[in-house]
């Protein structure tokens, strides 16, 4: 989508190295390869347009630095909700406790309190104000008749639509078991941290969001 800096065609220059090392080394059927991120890109593209070297250079590069923030600021930003309503701490405690009394194959699977507080957190404060960024390759029109002429980008407003209300009630307010079935806005289920919906662009979007 954009034109690389300085640093990240440096990062391109020694990945594209290794990523061709690796290629080789599969290809010659060597047994000691590290098992890793490019690996798991490498093992991941099953065509041949999927394996060029520029291709998984770029898979990597958008997994290193997706992986670089999308769980850690969730995460910081949790720490200083919790600081700022410390009233939750006690039930969330509560509920690990109860968890790490269940059988180890239990363990994390049945957190919604945690789930709830770690999804309103995101939903509350997400990461960037746009998501699910891509470049038209052709001229495309919607359904309600907006024209997207090609070598446009197009994106999602994130921010926007998770606090619109629409989607959600009392969407500018933090309710930390939102998304908790027994203590929940409107919510007859239980909802993941991890789960994707249409109106939740943590990750991404659906497969078809429109």
């Amino acid at each position: 989508l954009m034109a690389l800096g300085g640093a990240m065609k440096k990062i391109e220059r020694y990945l594209t190295v290794e990523v061709r090392q690796r290629l080789h080394d599969i290809d010659r059927g060597h047994k000691e390869i590290p098992s890793d991120g490019i690996i798991w890109v490498i093992e991941a593209s099953t065509t041949q347009d999927q394996r060029a070297v520029k291709r998984i250079v770029q898979q990597v590069i958008s997994v290193f630095f997706a992986s670089a923030h999308q769980l850690p600021v969730p995460l910081i930003f949790s720490i200083f909700r919790l600081c700022q309503h410390p009233e939750y701490t006690h039930p969330l405690i509560k509920e690990a406790e109860a968890m790490l009394k269940l059988p180890p194959t239990d363990h994390y699977k049945n957190l919604p309190l945690l789930e709830s507080f770690l999804r309103e957190t995101a939903r509350h404060d997400p990461l960037d104000s746009l998501s699910v960024q891509r470049k038209v390759l052709r001229d495309f029109t919607f359904a309600d008749g907006t024209h997207v002429p090609a070598g446009n980008v197009i994106c999602v407003p994130r921010q926007a639509v998770m606090r619109d209300s629409k989607y959600y009630d009392r969407p500018h307010d933090f309710l930390p078991f939102r998304f908790a079935k027994e203590h929940g806005v409107g919510n007859d289920v239980n909802q993941k941290f991890t789960d994707l919906i249409s109106h939740f662009y943590l990750w991404g979007a659906t497969a078809k969001p429109w």
